[in-house]
């Protein structure tokens, strides 16, 4: 009977920490020998702006539909990312996952919107927030203090509509603020339109 060596105590932390020393990638983490795209490649509608991205594998941000919006992407979700090749870098809070993985089969996984992040590393998105009222200067001294940096502020009437960009962790702080209706990742609301012509 073959016997397999086992690490223990000592052992095994001395090999955690040689590991990491040698720059080896851990889940979750980004790994330095990943290309990372400086311009924003963008795939909507069936199609990918500018183009398909000129790597083999980078860093993505993928968003679904298959959940609520205020939760993260579902297990099977997860799941079918993986089975693709792709690495789970962060779920964020909501339907979109940060991801690194192959350009080749990144479609597959059925996300409905898809865009490559030049800070894998940083969890920021812009979020789209409605808010039943017309938000004060001490309103938006209090989303700074978030973190938040507000891009767009419109009266629709009965709300007002906010875009900023977030870091993820505060996403739920925002979502707890009187008067604030919902939050969503402002790229996910966009509608594809087809050309009559």
């Amino acid at each position: 009977m073959s016997r397999q060596p086992r690490l223990t105590g000592l052992a095994l932390a001395a090999a955690l920490f040689a590991a990491a020393c040698s720059g080896q990638a851990w889940p979750g983490k980004p790994d330095k020998t990943i290309p990372v795209l400086s311009i924003a490649y963008e795939y909507t509608c069936g199609v990918w702006r500018p183009d398909e991205p000129p790597v083999e594998r980078t860093y993505f941000d993928l968003g679904f539909t298959e959940g609520p919006s205020d939760q993260p992407v579902p297990d099977d979700v997860i799941a079918r990312i993986e089975a693709a090749g792709g690495r789970i870098i962060h779920r964020f809070n909501g339907q979109v996952v940060r991801v690194e993985m192959p350009v080749a089969r990144v479609i597959s996984t059925g996300p409905w919107w898809v865009r490559t992040t030049a800070d894998p590393a940083r969890f920021r998105l812009e979020i789209g927030v409605f808010i039943d009222h017309a938000p004060d200067d001490d309103e938006l001294r209090r989303f700074r203090e978030l973190g938040g940096n507000v891009i767009a502020r419109r009266d629709f009437g009965s709300v007002w509509h906010l875009i900023l960009w977030l870091d993820d962790d505060r996403l739920p702080e925002l979502r707890a603020m009187p008067g604030v209706q919902h939050a969503y990742f402002y790229r996910m609301s966009f509608d594809c339109v087809t050309d009559a012509g």
